[in-house]
């Protein structure tokens, strides 16, 4: 991660100012969540809350409009009669210009999304049911799109800015329509076209395009004055809105699923909700890394890769404890008040139906009907082979063909990458036959090993690398993860050790191993081993801060490159000639210091004459945040008269100079 720190002081207090008058993610959330109880017991005064809010947002930005333009009246009229003619104008060029930054800031221009077409031609059957719901919901679909997502959704793209002219774009995802039979898919569009009817007022959708038109508002603002004036005003205002209008959006969410119950049914509805976490496992953890891994044997992506999909889910069956497992995380997912739906716990236990998968009342889930989610689904009862008929291979072999476009690239940069990890192998295969491998050439193995085939393969090279080093972390964790995912105890004392020497995997370790405890009913250790992730959340927020405050008396210290990352850095930097001067140190860290952050000092030339303004060093620094591959969590500050005493700090610490730009 890098950070990209203000050279100009004041404006660094002025942002400083403006967090504070926003919301840290704990009073988002709290704030988004009083919001949701208050939308559930007083709808009304909910409403009227969040529509002045909106009013508010519009009047500012109304009262600076029209302070605007009464100011160039006056002035077009002082003009005339004072014949201020060259000062005027270039005034009222000045206001006319920052006029037209906040008018097509407010013109909402929407991109329609990517997808191949699908005309009542070729699906008659599709938008027979598409037709039936909309007029069942009383709404409308415009446009119909195919795309290779595990989802559907329905899009409103505007077509007259402000004036909120719509049209609807229903997105189906063609792994979606392949893994869930027709009556299932029949009540996923059903809950997506609840959010287009009539229930759902023209003035929420007008309340969420707000947020768009506030952010681009704040985009296209330069830093002057007026800019101030709108990023201290939205700075208070903004994340206030979107808190509570994200409790209106959860709330958006269990209507339309109300709609879908009332009109395909609460089985197929619960059935669709609860195999989209069974399928979408599958899919991102087995099926495309398969089809990804094929690249260390072809340059081409495969031109079948939808074929292949339907074949696969034919056979797919998940084992029992992996479907008990994937149901039981996503039922118990508590949910968040910053997340734009509720969790399915509340979707699916909220009570206005009876799902076909539950939790007993001893909060263990319900066995009766698991079969359902262990079928594996057929091509000739898929949604596919039902709405889009005889039209479903053509379907297949032209998403086929822009899937293939799109990820070509890609696919070739991981060909040449693992092409060289299949020759990087056989030489540590060769290297092994004379000597024994390091440590180092071990976790390469290990690596590599990952790359080109599964993590079971990469397990012996693991225990190799901790007969050899106990401690380290990388290889701790992979096999501690691997032994809790066959439930195998001797897992968390591996996951210990890495945690031990890496603190930050705790997050991602936690998912799984306070489920295993839960399910071996080990409730204290899994309420301990929450109460460490919190206090990994509040020492990690507070490492941020520390991170994100550098200033000219931060204690910094020196920082030793590898000469191959030495090199690497001087090499970027020959060829950039308005780059004088690099310097490289350490901060000095109270909080997680066994991660490293880095300052990179820049000296470029300054004044007059030199070619370069403020504007030019800040693009140079984000050009290096988002460029330069460092060893660790790194920040760029281009030296300016703010920042004389933290130069003169860096430039006294032996060895920081990494770079001189040579002489003519």
């Amino acid at each position: 991660m890098a950070i990209l720190h203000s050279q100009n002081q004041f404006l660094e207090g002025f942002y400083k100012f403006c967090d504070k008058l926003s919301l840290t993610d704990e009073q988002f959330e709290q704030t988004s969540k009083k919001a949701e109880q208050e939308l559930r017991e007083n709808p009304s005064l909910y409403m009227t809350k969040v529509k002045l809010m909106a009013i508010l947002g519009y009047a500012f930005i109304f009262i600076v409009v029209g302070t605007l333009i009464l100011t160039m009246i006056w002035l077009i009229q002082t003009t005339i009669m004072h014949h201020l003619r060259v000062y005027g104008l270039k005034i009222l060029l000045l206001l006319a210009v920052l006029l037209f930054v906040i008018l097509k800031a407010l013109w909402v221009k929407s991109t329609p999304p990517e997808g191949l077409p699908i005309t009542r031609q070729e699906a008659p059957a599709l938008f027979e049911m598409i037709d039936d719901l909309c007029e069942k919901l009383n709404t409308r679909v415009d446009k119909v799109l195919l795309n290779d997502e595990l989802n559907a959704s329905v899009i409103q793209i505007s077509k007259l800015g402000f004036l909120d002219v719509y049209e609807n774009y229903l997105n189906l995802g063609l792994p979606l329509m392949l893994s869930q039979n027709a009556d299932q898919f029949k009540a996923v569009l059903a809950h997506e076209l609840g959010h287009l009817s009539g229930n759902h007022s023209k003035s929420s959708e007008w309340i969420y395009n707000l947020r768009i038109r506030w952010s681009n508002l704040l985009k296209n603002m330069g830093q002057d004055l007026f800019f101030m004036l709108f990023y201290t005003f939205f700075s208070w205002l903004a994340p206030r809105f979107n808190a509570y209008t994200l409790a209106m959006a959860r709330a958006h969410e269990l209507e339309a699923d109300r709609e879908a119950v009332a009109i395909a049914g609460a089985h197929p509805f619960s059935e669709s909700m609860m195999l989209l976490p069974v399928r979408g496992r599958y899919l991102y953890n087995q099926f495309w890394p398969g089809i990804y891994k094929e690249a260390a044997d072809t340059d081409k992506p495969p031109a079948d890769v939808f074929h292949r999909l339907q074949r696969e889910l034919a056979g797919y069956s998940p084992p029992r404890h992996e479907l008990e497992e994937t149901l039981r995380k996503a039922i118990e997912e508590e949910g968040s008040g910053a997340d734009t739906h509720p969790p399915l716990k509340t979707r699916i236990l909220h009570g206005h139906f009876t799902p076909v998968v539950s939790l007993t009342e001893e909060g263990m889930l319900d066995q009766s009907n698991l079969e359902i989610m262990e079928k594996p689904i057929s091509p000739e009862e898929s949604a596919a082979t039902a709405y889009l008929g005889s039209w479903l291979p053509t379907a297949m072999e032209n998403l086929a063909r822009d899937w293939n476009a799109k990820i070509e690239p890609y696919w070739q940069a991981k060909h040449a990458e693992l092409s060289e990890a299949k020759k990087r192998l056989q030489e540590l295969a060769e290297k092994e036959g004379r000597e024994a491998l390091s440590v180092e050439d071990l976790k390469e193995r290990a690596y590599l090993t990952y790359q080109l085939h599964e993590i079971e393969d990469c397990i012996p090279i693991y225990r190799q690398v901790l007969a050899l080093q106990p401690q380290e972390p990388a290889a701790s964790y992979n096999l501690g993860m691997w032994l809790l995912e066959k439930k195998d105890e001797e897992g968390i004392e591996h996951i210990r050790a890495a945690i031990r020497a890496r603190y930050a995997l705790l997050p991602d370790a936690y998912p799984l191993w306070h489920s295993y405890l839960t399910e071996q009913g080990r409730v204290a250790e899994a309420e301990k081993l929450k109460q460490e992730l919190d206090i990994y959340y509040k020492c990690a927020d507070l490492a941020r801060k520390e991170r994100n405050n550098l200033n000219n008396d931060s204690p910094i210290q020196a920082y030793e490159l590898e000469q191959s990352h030495l090199e690497y850095l001087q090499e970027v930097f020959r060829a950039l000639p308005a780059v004088h001067e690099v310097y490289l140190v350490q901060r000095i860290l109270v909080h997680m210091p066994e991660y490293p952050y880095l300052v990179l000092g820049i000296e470029m030339p300054s004044g007059a004459f030199s070619g370069t303004d403020d504007s030019d060093k800040v693009e140079m620094a984000r050009a290096l945040l988002d460029n330069l591959q460092m060893p660790a969590e790194f920040c760029v500050t281009v030296f300016d008269l703010g920042t004389i005493k933290l130069k003169n700090r860096m430039k006294a610490i032996e060895g920081s100079l990494i770079y001189r730009k040579a002489a003519k």
